[in-house]
């Protein structure tokens, strides 16, 4: 670094001058070491921070917001079935749910089935219902896990229905014969 006093030639890291104890300020001692060769190799290295998005990925504030993202996706997302009580697929019949009026049905070649449910949430008591329109034929509660058993009648159906405490949800489900 060369003094602006004297002229001479100082080391690049000199806080004043040798010879005539001139003080250098911070932007010239910055500007010396920007022309050596570690401050050219410096310069490439932010550079490349961000040229490959390092500068701003390494940065704290960047990673929490990744992290509150995924996890915000991963509990709106993450239920494998979705939000809502729906019946699970079966090799023992098929399922189907009209998506207008969210009835299912299940068709099965047995005169009597064991149904699996998904429930979103933990469910404080089920309750099922057989009934033929008009009338209940039968109602029964059973605990979340416990397998439901459904009889194939055509002029029948169920009502099952999740309370979940400050809340509860039922599906409308048609277990028909497949001839």
């Amino acid at each position: 670094m060369i003094c602006k006093n004297c002229g001479y030639k100082n080391i690049t890291k000199a806080i004043y001058c040798e010879y005539c104890a001139s003080p250098f300020s911070d932007e010239e001692r910055d500007i010396a070491y920007n022309k050596t060769v570690y401050g050219k190799i410096s310069k490439l290295e932010t550079l490349k921070g961000y040229v490959t998005l390092e500068a701003f990925t390494s940065h704290p504030v960047f990673r929490i917001a990744v992290l509150l993202i995924i996890l915000v996706f991963g509990l709106l997302l993450g239920r494998p079935n979705g939000k809502y009580m729906t019946i699970l697929q079966s090799d023992e019949y098929t399922v189907s749910q009209n998506s207008e009026n969210g009835e299912y049905y299940i068709l099965t070649e047995k005169s009597e089935i064991g149904v699996g449910l998904y429930l979103p949430k933990k469910a404080e008591g089920l309750k099922l219902q057989k009934t033929d329109g008009e009338t209940i034929e039968y109602e029964t509660a059973f605990s979340d896990g416990e397998e439901i058993v459904l009889q194939a009648e055509e002029d029948s159906y169920y009502l099952i229905e999740a309370n979940y405490g400050s809340s509860a949800e039922s599906i409308k489900v048609y277990v028909l014969l497949d001839n």
